[in-house]
């Protein structure tokens, strides 16, 4: 069973490696359904002032975030798809959005530079796959701050920046 949630995540970034650009990640947040926040990671690490920072655009974030989800079509004409697109752009970063069935939030914040669309689509599907994967865990307890649940995330967010 392990080895099968391995493999499913060996190959969930496999596929983010298959022809995405460079995404500068600096910041991503798991917010709870009431807009909680479950985790929030910023890259690199050890600045308090830039986390504050980072924590304020994902609080904008939230509220364009809300906007989107009460303007959005039904789930069956958009296919399913639960990623939201560019929630709040800033003169030096952009924040993504990514929202689960269960209203758990996921907010990727990268510099303002071009990247694809699709390509945060896949970083956030992937922190997704991961939160679902660690709550499906037995054994697991909150916090999100775990040492392997921190290292999965910079797996995810490596594989997103060093793919070419």
């Amino acid at each position: 069973r392990a080895t099968a949630r391995r493999d499913r995540s060996r190959n969930l970034t496999r596929r983010l490696h298959v022809g995405v650009p460079i995404m500068p990640v600096v910041c991503l947040a798991i917010v709870g359904q009431q807009n909680n926040p479950l985790y929030v990671k910023t890259f690199p690490e050890d600045d308090e002032e830039r986390d504050l920072k980072f924590q304020f655009i994902v609080h904008c974030s939230l509220d364009m975030l809300e906007d989107k989800v009460l303007h959005r079509r039904p789930a069956s004409d958009s296919g399913g798809d639960f990623y939201l697109g560019m929630l709040y752009p800033s003169e030096e970063f952009r924040a993504y959005g990514y929202i689960s069935n269960t209203h758990i939030k996921f907010i990727a914040v990268v510099d303002n530079k071009p990247i694809r669309d699709d390509a945060v689509g896949r970083l956030l599907r992937l922190m997704h796959g991961l939160y679902i994967d660690t709550f499906s865990n037995p054994f697991f307890a909150l916090p999100l701050a775990t040492p392997k649940f921190d290292a999965a995330v910079k797996h995810i967010v490596a594989a997103a920046s060093d793919a070419a």
